[in-house]
């Protein structure tokens, strides 16, 4: 007995093909079935790959060698300034291959060794600073601070959308100490949009 049929000694050729049809109907219902799964696999990972080439990087900047604008005559080097008493200039720049939109920015006050201090009275939310950052577009945030006469250390958080729609989140710290960026990280951003 094969399969749950039993011949007797007169099968005729008819069994033998519909059985014949029977066995290679199963095997090409197998093979269809990895042959879609390893397809599902793929489109997964073309998704991913279309994803990650649109994706923003948006990271502080700091490039005494270069310039930026503001107030469409001011020219500053590319980094941390106060231009005046009050207004502090942070340039970002999006280093990824995609569009970062809606960048919100938020300062919050360090002291000179890096640790939160109440300078400020808590962070404060500079608010969507731009709805596009274009790849390689360098974009100069301006925060009023009253009382700030020099670049002080601060904690800066940067939450921006990809075109998928998906939330990204850079922090970094300034130590006007140390006069550079530490702790830079870069990563999906945990609350909802």
């Amino acid at each position: 007995m094969i399969l749950g049929l039993e011949f007797s000694d007169d099968v005729g050729p008819a069994t033998i093909v519909t059985v014949s049809l029977a066995i290679v109907a199963i095997i090409g219902l197998y093979l269809t079935a990895r042959s879609l799964k390893q397809t599902q696999n793929e489109i997964g990972l073309s998704r991913a790959a279309v994803k990650e080439a649109h994706r923003p990087v948006v990271v502080p900047f700091v490039d005494s060698g270069r310039t930026l604008t503001i107030a469409s005559t001011l020219r500053l080097p590319a980094r941390p300034n106060v231009p005046h008493p009050g207004l502090l200039v942070l340039p970002v720049k999006n280093i990824g291959p995609g569009p970062a939109l809606q960048l919100e920015a938020t300062i919050e006050g360090l002291d000179p060794a890096g640790e939160r201090s109440g300078a400020w009275s808590g962070a404060r939310t500079v608010g969507v600073v731009a709805t596009t950052v274009g790849a390689d577009e360098m974009t100069p945030l301006e925060i009023e601070l009253s009382g700030v006469g020099e670049v002080p250390g601060f904690g800066l958080s940067l939450v921006y959308h990809d075109v998928a729609g998906k939330r990204w989140h850079t922090f970094a710290r300034w130590i006007p100490n140390r006069d550079r960026y530490e702790d830079l990280a870069i990563q999906p951003d945990t609350i909802s949009s």
